[in-house]
């Protein structure tokens, strides 16, 4: 995962981009409403992890040039300080 600092930064520099990215299982999946019926307990590690992790196009037919462009601007996102 990155630092939220630099998770930041890659979202946006991606979104400015047009590349469809997204924060992967909201804010954990013991929060998703299929498990409402269990209880709530905190579960640090799962938020800690959840809030370094940030969904990026992947499919097999993703050309060689677009996988370039996202790892540029993804690299640029996460080296500026």
């Amino acid at each position: 995962g990155l630092p939220s600092d630099s998770m930041e930064r890659a979202l946006k520099a991606l979104t400015r981009a047009g590349i469809g990215v997204r924060r992967w299982w909201g804010g954990g999946l013991h929060r998703h409403e299929a498990f409402e019926h269990f209880p709530r307990v905190p579960l640090p590690v799962t938020e800690t992890l959840v809030a370094a992790q940030l969904g990026l196009p992947c499919w097999t037919d993703l050309p060689d040039e677009a996988i370039s462009r996202i790892c540029s601007i993804l690299t640029e996102a996460v080296t500026a300080a």
